[in-house]
């Protein structure tokens, strides 16, 4: 008989398929099939791999040395067809491998013993050191020959004549895989035959359902072997089931969570130089390489997208949102729901935590077409007053709000909470990954969080963990996305590549390993679902069992109570930031439901982001940016009254404390318009238009992040209109500026707002949409800025402005909001001023008009028609050309000489 001894070598990722060489056969050669029949094929790819073919996983960091690289097994699969067998072997490779690294070491070698029918022998083949549980009939050896993979059949004997049955043989670096099929090896029918129970009939009759069921028992020992010893092994065999769930269960939860503001969170700052989506090498950051690597894989993701994060996105990167629109509808997203605003919960009154979860949930079925069903807890804290869960343990304190009925009376099934702290009760050997119900209905899913930190830190654990978890369970990893993403402080460099080379090895082990969204979970009635007591807490950084920042809820007791130097309040008694968010919420609650109430809302559940989080012990500095602007939503409340039509007289100017913060204010208002101007800066800090279907702010963008101040000064994202940032060259626009009402009531109002260097002259009149601004300042060269939000509440929906511009020469300038076509806009005509600069912040455009004192301008707010084919807004254009300069000299100062009884008056233009 002559023997042929041909091997396959396959370079990494590449397919080879091997056919017989044309030799002279005798009576005893193996023929190859002409053909092949249909059914599995091998190819690089684990989707092709189903549950039927997973025949054994192997945990990580088993090998008999304890280090881990290539040798340590991962899993097996196997697939039996009419005309051949075929298999795969999976590896471990640490993340942060490099790409280019062989499959397997020079020196090492995966061998894949079978025992299908009687005889064999137990010792291992290669002069491998050891023996097979079983006697094993056939070997396929696998090893390394340079950067290619060799295969070679070796029989009981040691001989390696059927090596000519090898067909095809795929190793792939990217899945750290390596695929084998060959031709039926001799013996095999016989055994299917026997097998079958039905001896007398031939293979051909039988062949199809023992290949479809694979019912042929066959035991399976894998191993790999280094310097003649065995270094990891697994066992196992051949045998068909069907199970309801997948054996091991995962869950991956992502919270995204920031103020609105512009954030890098969503790109990152590392650009685009990952070699593909799900490369566990992947050198980038941001949210991005998270969505992007659940869809190379095409694994299900639960995502928290903050209410407060959906509306920075739809300004700054609209892209990602639509990503996750996308991919809710592919059917691999699911949407998690919160407070809106992301306050503690237990601390403010049930109408904030009910409001809050209505609006995110309404956000998110807006945005994403998707109605959520589980609810991200904000800092997991939940704490109960009383506190009887009998830890021993104290966190009722300033406790008010019971919350399950707040996100169960909208919609909600479970929440998301720890293992480890509110379900400590059944954290155990037995229970820590089951779905718990609640009082009075409620679901509860515990995050496993020593899984969270084996995903961050070590990836090879957390794979043990799914391998060790069964089919009623399942893992939940829950926590920050800005870890994993790699953007936060204190983020392991390794993170990114942690997480996605388990979804990888998901992916890979997809016939066995179940990834899942968390309704599904929730729907599926394989997972076991036991009662619960809750323990009262958070998790363990933020304080653990002694609640929110320990010591009994110490962070918010704090917060509520502070009256320090950076609480800005201007009552005397200083009112503390418990009592100004409650004042709010009252006044909330007192006006009528319109859409500047609704604004208010959402002016003060942003500014309760966080609530009282601490820094080194003390209220963190940004705390007190939010904290101080709570007030904000005050003037929206009063704003709302006059929208509505309750105020005693259709016009009035007056001095009063507008938003209930200590402080006077300049309110001046008409039919159309109200204009209210801060003392600081004389700035125009809101504006608010009301038309016969319509009640809008166009001037002011509370709900956004105060960046870089506790007070009502201009800054990164706020910009009052109005705001002299250059009179003569200095910058007003933080001064104190004083108010003199001229006109007080009647069809004509008019109001001047002085500062020694300059001078505002306001006038409003009955039935008018705008008002006229009278600028006198000694002849001085005045700059000033001007930011916009036409229809703030429909801006922190769409987050959609465009641009006014008069096509004439820049006659008239501002923003229109082309979904309810709310304008804010400045008319400078030919009366002294032009158009200086323009740019955008979050939820504002700026424009800067410049001009020599005296000067007029129109501040315009309100609504306006469509442009026309030239982009001329009729309605700013009639009012660009009623606009001249027809201000004469006003007399500014005079000095008077007694002597002469003479008087010098000072003119602040020609005369």
């Amino acid at each position: 008989m002559k023997l042929r001894r041909l091997s396959v070598i396959v370079t990494l990722t590449l397919v080879c398929i091997v056919g017989a060489s044309p030799l002279i056969l005798d009576a005893n050669d193996w023929v190859p099939p002409t053909s092949m029949a249909p059914g599995l094929e091998i190819s690089a790819n684990p989707q092709v791999w189903e549950r039927i073919h997973a025949k054994g996983l192997d945990p990580v960091f088993d090998r008999t040395d304890g280090t881990p690289n290539s040798l340590d097994l991962m899993g097996f699969y196997f697939d039996q067809e009419v005309d051949r067998l075929s298999f795969k072997v999976n590896f471990y490779r640490p993340p942060g491998t490099d790409k280019d690294a062989p499959l397997l070491p020079q020196d090492g070698q995966a061998y894949v013993l079978m025992d299908y029918m009687a005889g064999g022998q137990t010792e291992l083949p290669g002069n491998i050191e050891g023996s097979a549980p079983f006697a094993w009939d056939r070997a396929v050896r696998l090893q390394a020959n340079g950067d290619n993979l060799v295969a070679r059949i070796v029989d009981d004997l040691g001989s390696e004549r059927e090596s000519e049955r090898l067909r095809k043989v795929v190793g792939s670096s990217k899945w750290s895989t390596a695929e084998a099929s060959m031709w039926l090896p001799e013996g095999f029918k016989d055994a299917v035959k026997l097998a079958s129970g039905k001896p007398g009939q031939s293979y051909e009759a039988l062949a199809r359902h023992a290949a479809t069921t694979e019912a042929t028992p066959i035991q399976f020992y894998v191993f790999t072997a280094q310097d003649g010893m065995v270094v990891d092994d697994l066992l196992a065999s051949n045998q068909a089931y069907a199970p309801v769930v997948n054996t091991h269960n995962v869950a991956f939860m992502q919270h995204g969570n920031q103020g609105l503001t512009y954030t890098d969170v969503f790109r990152g700052t590392s650009g685009e130089n990952a070699a593909f989506d799900g490369d566990p090498n992947n050198p980038d950051n941001g949210f991005d390489e998270i969505l992007d690597a659940h869809d190379y894989y095409n694994l299900p993701l639960n995502w928290h997208q903050g209410g407060l994060l959906i509306t920075a996105a739809a300004e700054h990167d609209p892209a990602f949102n639509a990503q996750l629109l996308a991919g809710v509808n592919a059917g691999r997203y699911e949407m998690i729901t919160s407070a809106y605003g992301q306050h503690m919960m237990p601390f403010v009154r049930d109408e904030i935590n009910g409001k809050a979860v209505d609006v995110e949930n309404d956000l998110i079925n807006y945005h994403y077409n998707y109605t959520p069903r589980v609810a991200w807890v904000p800092e997991r804290v939940w704490v109960e007053n009383p506190d009887d869960d009998g830890n021993g343990s104290t966190s009722n304190a300033a406790v008010i709000d019971y919350i399950e009925d707040d996100f169960t009376d909208n919609g909600v099934w479970a929440v998301i909470l720890d293992d480890y702290i509110h379900c400590t009760e059944r954290n155990n050997a037995l229970d820590d990954h089951h779905v718990y119900t609640y009082a009075n209905g409620i679901k509860i899913l515990p995050i496993d969080n020593d899984f969270v930190g084996q995903v961050n830190y070590n990836a090879g654990d957390a794979w043990n963990t799914i391998l060790a978890g069964t089919s009623d369970e399942i893992i939940i990893y829950g926590n920050d996305a800005e870890f994993v993403a790699e953007v936060s402080q204190g983020t392991n460099q390794a993170a990114l590549g942690n997480y996605i080379w388990l979804l990888q090895q998901c992916s890979n082990n997809s016939a066995t390993v179940g990834v899942w969204k968390l309704t599904d979970v929730l729907n599926d009635p394989g997972f076991t679902v036991q009662s619960i007591n809750l323990h009262n807490g958070t998790y363990g950084l933020l304080g653990g069992f002694d609640g929110y920042g320990g010591g009994n809820n110490f962070w918010y007791t704090d917060y509520a109570g502070y009256v320090g130097p950076s609480n800005l309040d201007a009552h005397v008694p200083k009112w503390d930031y418990g009592t100004q968010w409650d004042f709010a919420l009252n006044k909330i609650l007192s006006v009528p439901n319109n859409d500047l109430r609704e604004m208010a809302w959402y002016i003060l559940l942003t500014n309760l982001h966080e609530t009282g989080w601490h820094d080194d012990g003390q209220i963190s500095g940004w705390q007190h940016h939010y904290a101080n602007h709570i007030r904000s939503a005050n003037a929206h409340s009063e704003a709302a009254r006059w929208a509505d039509g309750l105020y005693a007289t259709t016009t009035g100017a007056y001095i009063a404390d507008f938003e209930d913060d200590g402080a006077d204010e300049l309110v001046m208002y008409n039919d159309r318009v109200m204009a209210i101007f801060d003392g600081i800066g004389g700035k125009l800090q809101w504006m608010f238009a009301k038309g016969v279907d319509y009640g809008y702010s166009v001037v002011s963008n509370d709900n956004v992040y105060w960046v870089d101040t506790d007070g009502d000064y201009n800054e990164t994202n706020h910009v009052a209109g109005l705001s002299d940032v250059g009179v003569g060259g200095v910058s007003r626009d933080s001064d104190f500026y004083s108010f003199n009402v001229i006109t007080g009531s009647g069809n004509n109002l008019e109001a001047c707002i002085q500062h020694p260097d300059v001078t505002k002259i306001v006038k409003m009149n009955l039935g008018e949409p705008y008002f006229s601004v009278e600028y006198r300042a000694d002849g001085k060269q005045v700059y000033v800025k001007n930011g916009m939000s036409p229809d703030l509440l429909d801006l922190t929906w769409n987050a959609q402005r465009d641009r006014v511009w008069d096509p004439d020469g820049g006659g008239y300038f501002g923003q229109k909001n082309p979904n309810t076509d709310a304008t804010t806009a400045i008319v400078v005509g030919s009366a002294g001023a032009s158009q200086n600069l323009q740019y955008d912040s979050t939820l504002m455009g700026v424009d800067e008009f410049n001009g020599q004192a005296p000067f007029e301008i129109i501040f315009y707010g309100g609504y306006t028609g469509a442009a026309d084919s030239t982009g001329a807004i009729a309605e700013l254009k009639t009012l660009r050309d009623g606009l001249t300069d027809t201000l004469g000299p006003m007399a500014s100062r005079g000095t008077y000489f007694p002597t002469s009884k003479q008087l010098t008056l000072y003119f602040d233009d020609l005369v």
